[in-house]
């Protein structure tokens, strides 16, 4: 995620606090375990993310979040009918995302979302997580 992402995620959960509103069981998890590194002597804005990485850019994580987002779309398209999914073969979902993204985020991206860039990446390992229809604010990759 980015240090923006992780910036409104911390303010979602501020509110929350702040308005007696109950946190979920990932919300306490993602806390506890970030607060307790930052009281094992952890920086908090490392910890938090609060900051860019060595090596990491605005563009990165963007580029990320493009591509979860058409991800998501897919996830959905593959889904049954009954289950409010389009009932798609991966195949067409892949060529129907590759169809819009690719006239979507031609003026804010160089990549080119077409049906084998697509392809490739849904089936690259390092993408399976991204095959969820169901998403978190706190998911890595979310992208909205």
């Amino acid at each position: 995620m980015s240090p923006e992402d992780n910036r409104r995620i911390l303010g979602i959960l501020a509110a929350q606090i702040r308005q007696n509103i109950n946190l979920t069981n990932s919300q306490l998890n993602f806390l506890e375990q970030k607060l307790q590194v930052i009281a094992d002597g952890g920086s908090a804005d490392q910890v938090l993310g609060l900051n860019f990485s060595k090596g990491q850019t605005d563009r990165q994580f963007q580029s990320r979040k493009r591509l979860s987002f058409i991800f998501h779309w897919i996830a959905n398209a593959i889904l049954p009918i009954d289950q409010d999914g389009l009932g798609l073969k991966v195949n067409d979902a892949l060529l129907k995302a590759s169809e819009w993204a690719s006239i979507v985020f031609s003026n804010v991206s160089e990549t080119k979302y077409d049906f084998s860039y697509l392809k490739n990446q849904w089936y690259n390992p390092a993408n399976k997580h991204l095959h969820d229809p169901n998403r978190d604010p706190f998911d890595p990759d979310f992208p909205y």
